[in-house]
């Protein structure tokens, strides 16, 4: 899976994959040991994000609350990882996997339900549901807070349209719709005064104006402007100043906030993320490289950059928290591989021998095999970790 950390009470809090558990896990912040753990006999697997759960835990004073892969939202004691209440948003055996982060609002948590398209409230503290509502977003469209003309407001976005819902009934009151880009979307980028930033995906973003209109029942999307000179795949970008610097197809580009035109082409770093660190930027590229970048509306330089992960899919959402930056390796992995009770054999598949080397040496395992399973020869020992 690719999900990011959450950070509460001196806890890294993540969701993983353990052979058929999904599982909400936290680790200590500082030390990285485990502090406890709860899992739900579920998994979800594709081809082209692999397994495990995608969605970043969401924290909720004394309450953290994870939504699965297969649509296990779950409500979690932050000290020691009881489970209050658990509801299933969606059949498990739908065909996509959820990856949206739960959304806090007053006594509700919000969430999106993948290819149903319902947006759906529960109770907090009981997990009752209170409310859903459709949305044109499709598969699992993130989901966040903004205002416009004074108003709190839902906002759903995802691969075909985005829609706006009143946080306490989900009512919509405006939506709009574009051809499905194919890709899950990113999250919706405000950009301040009722303007939106949407969607993603080779289609590229459009920029909305969410305002009231005179003669009408309630808001609408007025279509500002629309670039292909910016198509990110996992999250938009960041504002700032008026500017926004996100990845058009893994290469770091600033777009005019005002007019969609872009300003300038940075570095490539493949279908990474971006975050915000104080008045520069941190880029976790596709491999696991982290770059913190001065960008202006003028351009941008890498003051230094370092190799946080080695991995093809460094997708997971990286969290700054202080002093400290929370990102997901091959060591969750690693960690997977050896939660079991026997070691008779295992499989590695990748295209990097350095890597291969490495993890082999740390699986609890008789015999490891390299792109390939269950190759025998009898010059070869026949032995095993464990119980095998």
């Amino acid at each position: 899976g690719f999900a990011g950390f959450a950070v509460a009470r001196g806890l890294a809090i993540t969701q993983e994959q353990r052979g058929v558990h999904e599982c909400v896990v936290a680790y200590d912040l500082r030390l990285g040991s485990e502090i406890w753990a709860y899992g739900d006999t579920a998994r979800f697997a594709d081809l082209r994000a692999g397994v495990g759960p995608r969605a970043t835990p969401a924290i909720d004073g004394d309450h953290v609350l994870a939504l699965g892969a297969t649509g296990w939202l779950r409500c979690l004691d932050v000290a020691g990882g009881q489970l209050l209440w658990r509801r299933q948003v969606r059949a498990p055996a739908a065909a996509t996997a959820l990856w949206s982060k739960p959304l806090v609002w007053g006594d509700l948590v919000i969430v999106t339900a993948g290819a149903e398209t319902k947006l759906q409230a529960f109770d907090r503290l009981t997990g009752e549901p209170r409310w859903q509502a459709d949305t044109p977003g499709g598969d699992g469209a993130p989901v966040l807070t903004v205002t416009a003309s004074g108003l709190p407001l839902v906002v759903a976005s995802g691969a075909a349209g985005a829609s706006g819902h009143d946080p306490g009934s989900g009512l919509a009151l405006w939506q709009a719709s574009w051809p499905a880009s194919g890709l899950v979307a990113p999250e919706a980028v405000p950009l301040g005064r009722g303007r939106l930033l949407l969607g993603g995906g080779p289609a590229g973003v459009r920029a909305y104006n969410v305002q009231w209109q005179i003669g009408t029942a309630g808001l609408t999307a007025a279509l500002l402007w629309r670039t292909t000179q910016l198509r990110p795949a996992l999250s938009v970008g960041v504002e700032a100043d008026g500017f926004v610097f996100g990845l058009d197809e893994g290469r770091l580009v600033c777009i005019d906030a005002a007019t969609g035109y872009r300003r300038w082409q940075g570095a490539r770093y493949g279908h990474g993320r971006i975050l915000r660190a104080g008045s520069q930027l941190l880029v976790q590229a596709e491999d696991g490289t982290v770059a913190i970048v001065v960008a202006s509306a003028e351009g941008s330089h890498e003051r230094f950059r370092f190799r946080a992960l080695h991995t093809r899919r460094g997708w997971a959402e990286p969290m700054l928290h202080d002093r400290w930056l929370l990102v997901r390796d091959d060591d969750e992995a690693l960690a997977r591989i050896n939660d079991c009770d026997f070691g008779l054999t295992a499989a590695l598949f990748t295209t990097s021998t350095e890597r291969a080397e490495r993890m082999a040496a740390a699986i609890e395992a008789g015999t490891v095999y390299l792109n390939r399973c269950d190759y025998l020869d009898p010059a070869l020992p026949w032995t095993g970790y464990k119980l095998s």
